[in-house]
């Protein structure tokens, strides 16, 4: 079995009809489309201190809107990364202040993005294109092989192509895929995903000097600062085990240690260190969770290591640090006896798979390092993709749902399924009673096919969503700076009232 690694392949077949746009939800603080005549998808969402929401995306079509001062004004290859600003609190055309294209002439699909306190754009991806885009001391300047990863850093602020301040290739001959990207606090870039290549490049005091079986996950540090290209990539390794990994989630913490979460078929030699929560794989794929520490010489940076999972499928989407220590993990699991807590929200599987919600903290030992983990769903599927955590310690989630009885609060924006894929939003409190720690929970959708990718939390309490929608009827607000659907999928921006 190998693992499906393509963040959006769909694991659902749906025939949609075609609706009149539904009017807009009582709750939304603001809700857009973005798309054109093609297919577009939003991959990731952040916030800035300002209230300023940032998204990336990818689009097959060469028609979106563009705005004056972008890197690239026009779509270079079959499918190119977009990167897109808004104003929340301006409505309509005014809304989108940023619009760039990004990419070469093959296919470019961001994996992952995220934003720094400047309004510097970081994304990684995976291309095709042998003219990506390059821009400052770039650690490769030519691609590998036939997919290789890319990394770049965008600008908003700064008009033209002079907004591009960095951009590079990594990858070996074979197939090299980053899932995730976080930032240090000195400015580096960490990226994480797998490789299929016996010559990723490697740097610094690598943990695992090369490959252990057919796909490893890598881990990789580049200085986007950097005025010397052999300098540029820091430290890169190779982490895997006999079978199969992927590298799918990654935060890096304010004491430096960097979190890498992943999913593993490799019970002999995936590497199981410290005070691990569960030592001993236990079933079809499991989760892990590795922690490194650069201070520490090669093997030595692994300073915990520990599987997570039940008898079946278990595969991680997301990660955030945890309010107090450790990391918030989420994704979805198909195993009836995956780790939960005597005060879980939901102590038993409901449906064919459910999404989880863990926290693990490695400075605690053993099986302490499970503070608290739990189902979520109803009876049919669901699957999360992003979490996030704010500064009083409510967690957030959201993903898709197929189940007609997915839990929501009194308060929901859509308290009953569609018919459809719908989103699904959530609010856990996690210091309060299993009964009460389902704080917010809400359907979105109009019927047709919905999924969330991202999530993020802004200093004013608002709560953005972004992916993609196949429907029309998809709720959006009078302010929404694209209120009608354009093509045959389009991204979505739908931020929710502070809660």
């Amino acid at each position: 079995m190998r693992l499906v690694w393509w963040r959006f392949a769909p694991v659902f077949t749906l025939a949609v009809a075609s609706w009149a746009q539904a009017p807009p939800a009582k709750g939304l603080a603001y809700a857009s489309f973005l798309g054109a005549g093609a297919q577009d998808s939003i991959i990731g969402v952040k916030t800035d201190a300002a209230g300023m929401v940032y998204v990336v995306g990818y689009s097959d079509s060469g028609d979106l809107p563009v705005r004056p001062g972008a890197a690239r004004d026009a779509r270079a290859g079959g499918r190119d990364v977009f990167v897109a600003k808004f104003n929340p609190a301006l409505a309509g055309a005014a809304s989108l202040l940023y619009l760039s294209y990004m990419g070469g002439s093959g296919a470019d699909t961001p994996m992952a993005m995220t934003v720094d306190a400047a309004g510097n754009v970081y994304v990684t991806g995976v291309t095709t294109s042998t003219d990506f885009p390059l821009e400052g001391w770039a650690a490769q300047s030519a691609t590998g092989g036939g997919e290789d990863v890319f990394v770049f850093k965008l600008n908003p602020a700064i008009p033209g192509s002079a907004g591009l301040r960095f951009s590079t290739y990594l990858g070996g001959s074979g197939r090299d895929v980053a899932c995730a990207i976080g930032l240090d606090a000195r400015g580096a870039v960490w990226v994480a995903g797998m490789t299929l290549s016996e010559n990723f490049p490697l740097a610094g005091n690598p943990v695992q000097a090369g490959p252990w079986g057919p796909q490893d996950g890598f881990v990789a540090r580049l200085n986007p600062s950097s005025t010397d290209e052999k300098a540029t990539l820091e430290y890169s390794t190779y982490l895997g085990g006999e079978k199969v990994e992927v590298c799918r989630a990654l935060a890096v913490g304010p004491d430096g240690l960097v979190y890498v979460a992943g999913t593993t078929q490799s019970a002999e030699t995936f590497p199981v260190l410290g005070h691990a929560f569960q030592p001993a794989f236990r079933g079809i794929s499991d989760i892990f969770l590795t922690v490194l520490d650069l201070r520490r010489p090669g093997d030595a940076a692994v300073v915990y290591s520990t599987f997570l999972g039940g008898s079946s499928v278990d595969e991680v989407r997301g990660i955030a640090p945890a309010p107090g220590g450790g990391v918030l993990l989420t994704g979805y699991t198909l195993s009836t006896d995956f780790p939960v807590t005597w005060d879980a929200l939901q102590p038993k599987a409901r449906g064919t798979g459910d999404v989880f919600v863990t926290k693990l903290d490695p400075a605690r030992s053993g099986r302490e390092g499970l503070v608290y983990s739990t189902y979520l769903g109803g009876q049919s599927t669901e699957v999360a993709y992003d979490i996030a955590a704010d500064e009083q310690g409510n967690v957030y989630l959201t993903g898709y749902t197929l189940s007609p009885d997915f839990p929501v609060t009194p308060d929901a924006l859509q308290s009953r399924p569609s018919g459809g894929v719908d989103v699904f939003c959530a609010r856990l409190n996690l210091a309060v009673p299993a009964a009460q720690a389902l704080a917010y929970s809400t359907y979105a959708g109009g019927g047709g096919i919905n999924v969330a990718y991202s999530i993020a939390v802004s200093r004013n309490g608002a709560v953005y969503l972004a992916g993609y929608s196949q429907d029309p009827r998809f709720p959006v607000t009078e302010s929404a700076f694209q209120a009608a659907h354009g093509g045959f999928a389009d991204g979505f921006i739908l931020g929710l009232a502070g809660r």
